[in-house]
């Protein structure tokens, strides 16, 4: 079977992640049994108000949140397309942890999601 009609069947199980950050979440999601989908496609009315599909890096169905990771923190283009995405979700209502290889990849996500599991 054609991989990738095999992941978007199965549920994504083995993607080949874009980055070490993106792989190490993924573990730390895999270890503590959360099921999550990679770059799942969601419909956002960004600042132009047209309708785009953007691919955030995790969705965790469970919890109905994304998890964004910004590995590029720092640079002036990445920066004001972490501020787009920010505030495009925020006005949208979508539940986002962001993640940022200086803060600790596991304590952010594991924060959160201890938080989310306590609501």
């Amino acid at each position: 079977m054609n991989r990738n009609l095999e992941n978007l069947l199965n549920g994504n199980k083995n993607p080949k992640f874009k980055s070490e950050g993106e792989r190490r979440i993924a573990y730390f999601l895999n270890e503590n049994a959360i099921r999550y989908q990679y770059e799942t496609g969601v419909l956002v009315h960004a600042d132009d108000h047209k309708p785009r599909i953007w691919y955030p890096d995790f969705y965790l169905p469970e919890f109905g949140t994304y998890i964004e990771y910004y590995g590029l923190k720092g640079k002036r283009n990445y920066d004001s397309g972490i501020k787009r995405k920010e505030t495009t979700y925020k006005r949208m209502g979508l539940e986002v942890i962001p993640v940022y290889p200086y803060t600790g990849y596991l304590y952010g996500i594991e924060g959160a999601y201890r938080y989310k599991a306590a609501q």
